[in-house]
């Protein structure tokens, strides 16, 4: 007589991805959860996306989307810029996922929290755009240190009109950073996108970058060099010691854009990169596709009276872009379309990915589509699984190499694909 034993199947984890335009708050909730199946019976989690133009209603909308998901189903809700009301809901996971926000108040004990679950092994993370940047960036530096062996990506959500909150996890409290903790293999890629190189870096022999300031760009290095009565001393040189002239950083930028042939016509055309290396520019042909591991874009704002470029969008200091104060490359990006990023996402993550359940695509900077990023994270799949797109401000990503930092990426795209 042997022994019977009755395996029960786990049922698979699944994704479902669904829209709505109803203006209506409980209509749209309900019509939402509908198209994704109804609420889940097993462990998961829901990701809803909120358009800017009803970025009041965030909370509102969270909360019955939560309710009709089941009541403590881990649902966290971003501002993006989108077009439509969208939500993404998971079920099936092998294990719990946790949605929780990180405020002063529960920042210790939320991190310590992390760090001690080994079942955690995604991390997805979405951040408010009115968050100090200084305290911003020390909260990703404290994220990375609790959980430096998990795969974490995310996104600074787009920002509100109104002083309201931009993300918010229900029955989690208040802050502004909201997460969900994933018992989920998975793998993220991070491209530059809607932006193109355009020529060589420059060497930058002033700037002034203080806190609290805008980050201008005084002088660019030239191939020319100064002579003997030129006693002004920069950094790059001392008195009484012949060296190349500099030259103003508007002007070497305005020669980059006569050079792109009419493909620049000011600086609303450009994108202005601080490098996140030291040392010298890595090597690579102005042809190959610049990496966002390697530099921090910035918009190009102003002149300086002294005809220096002044830059916006970030806070080089707060983002450890320049120790010491200084800073020693700036590379020039024109506006380009987000297509081939997004293509080349999709082939890293199909040939990375062992069978993905769900696909996210984030995307953060000017001239970037949601629905674009949709389109490529199901192709990320090989069309076996549908993506959830979201616009914001910058996607939040480490490097590929373990134990690296979060930073922001503004102008770049990232999927992320899930696997249990």
């Amino acid at each position: 007589g042997g022994c019977a034993v009755a395996a029960v199947a786990r049922r698979a984890a699944s994704w479902r991805v669904a829209e709505s335009e109803t203006a209506d708050l409980a209509a749209a909730s309900a019509e939402l959860v509908g198209a994704a199946g109804g609420p889940p019976s097993t462990p998961g989690f829901a990701l809803l996306f909120v358009p800017r133009k009803r970025a009041g209603e965030l909370e509102a909308l969270a909360s019955q989307t939560s309710k009709a998901l089941g009541g403590s189903f881990p649902t966290v809700a971003v501002v993006s810029g989108g077009q439509r009301l969208a939500l993404g809901v998971a079920s099936g996971l092998s294990g719990s996922a946790r949605a929780f926000t990180l405020s002063p108040e529960t920042m210790a004990a939320e991190l310590s929290a992390l760090g001690a679950d080994g079942s955690v092994r995604s991390l997805i993370i979405f951040g408010d755009p009115a968050t100090p940047p200084s305290s911003l960036q020390k909260t990703l530096d404290d994220i990375s240190r609790a959980a430096p062996k998990v795969v974490k990506v995310g996104l600074l959500a787009a920002p509100t009109a109104e002083k309201g909150q931009a993300v918010v996890a229900t029955y989690a409290g208040t802050g502004s950073i909201a997460c969900i903790s994933l018992p989920c293999s998975a793998f993220a890629a991070v491209e530059l996108a809607g932006c193109e190189r355009l020529g060589d870096a420059l060497e930058v022999f002033e700037a002034d970058i203080r806190k609290g300031a805008p980050p201008t760009v005084e002088q660019i290095g030239t191939d020319q060099e100064g002579d003997y009565s030129d006693t002004a001393e920069t950094e790059k040189g001392t008195a009484g010691i012949i060296r190349r002239k500099g030259v103003p950083a508007a002007g070497a930028l305005q020669a980059a854009m006569k050079a792109s042939a009419g493909a620049v016509s000011g600086p609303k055309d450009m994108f202005l990169g601080i490098p996140r290396f030291d040392g010298k520019v890595p090597d690579g042909s102005a042809a190959a596709p610049a990496s966002a591991m390697d530099w921090a874009l910035f918009n190009w704002v102003g002149v300086s009276p002294s005809g220096g470029a002044t830059l916006s969008g970030g806070d080089p200091i707060a983002e450890g872009l320049t120790p010491k104060g200084a800073l020693r490359w700036l590379q020039p990006f024109k506006v380009a379309p987000g297509t081939d990023a997004w293509r080349r996402l999709a082939q890293k993550c199909r040939e990375a990915s062992k069978k993905p359940f769900a696909a996210l695509a984030l995307a953060g900077g000017r001239g970037l589509s949601p629905k674009e990023g949709e389109a490529a994270g199901s192709a990320a799949t090989a069309n076996s699984a549908a993506a959830l797109g979201a616009l914001g401000v910058a996607v939040i990503a480490a490097g590929e190499a373990e134990g690296s930092t979060l930073a922001l990426h503004r102008q770049a795209a990232c999927i992320l694909l899930l696997s249990d």
